[in-house]
């Protein structure tokens, strides 16, 4: 059961790092099809998580912090989940 909730969590993450990555191919030049399907599917997914955060704070000087926060709570939330989960 730990392992299994640990890999969702870890999956979770990769996910948010890739779609911060994603976002920023296109300062190095980098186009991404946004109508691509799998990148649709990412960006939906993502925005379950990501969004409650970008309704609290706001970009600054274009810059999107939701990411980390997410991430940070999410790493909050899998520690606490993790440690009722006996090995």
């Amino acid at each position: 059961m730990y392992s299994a909730v640990n890999l969702i969590f870890n999956a979770i993450f990769f996910l948010i790092f890739i779609r911060i990555l994603l976002s920023w191919l296109p300062l190095a030049g980098i186009r991404i099809d946004e109508y691509n399907p799998i990148v649709q599917g990412l960006i939906r997914f993502t925005d379950i998580f990501l969004e409650p955060f970008r309704r609290l704070i706001p970009p600054v000087s274009g810059m999107d912090f939701s990411p980390i926060v997410a991430i940070l709570v999410l790493q909050f939330a899998a520690g606490a989940i993790l440690g009722l989960i006996p090995r």
